[in-house]
């Protein structure tokens, strides 16, 4: 009862709780992720082949990943323009890759991971609206005001 007065802690249990009882959602997400995983490392190494770096594809792959972590870890200018970058020309340059072969794949790789869900998301939010962000805050309110209404204890 105490962490739900922490801001964030209930809003993350009510995600979780819905998460639970939406067993194919939580499904296809995880495989969409897992979708996701498995087609960066075939098109890393067709762009290091691209622009002619000679890296092995599980090098790649690992500094797809690193980037990508890396860029999200860190506060960065918005879509992590030049963080993704460097960690990217960063790990490519300890494996021995030419500065300006790794700059050009990092550019790519980036714009390949960063385009299609910002276009996904230009199409979506207008058609969502300011109201869905209206409706979130009524939500947020009548959980203020009803307390009781919290999600129940765990009864695992």
């Amino acid at each position: 009862p105490s962490l739900n007065q922490l801001p964030g802690v209930s809003g993350f249990l009510d995600a979780i709780h819905d998460l639970k009882l939406d067993w194919r959602r939580t499904g296809v997400a995880l495989g969409f992720t897992i979708v996701y995983w498995l087609i960066l490392g075939p098109i890393a190494w067709t762009i290091a082949g691209g622009v002619g770096l000679d890296i092995d594809p599980y090098k790649l792959i690992v500094t797809a990943l690193g980037a990508i972590f890396f860029s999200t870890a860190l506060p960065g200018l918005p879509g992590a323009i030049g963080t993704f970058e460097f960690a990217a020309v960063t790990l490519l340059e300890f494996w021995g890759a030419p500065k300006e072969e790794a700059l050009t794949f990092a550019i790519i790789l980036h714009s390949i991971l960063f385009v299609p869900p910002s276009l996904v998301a230009a199409v979506v939010l207008p058609r969502e609206g300011i109201g869905s962000i209206a409706a979130l805050r009524r939500l947020l309110n009548e959980r203020r005001l009803r307390p009781e209404k919290a999600m129940p204890a765990n009864e695992d």
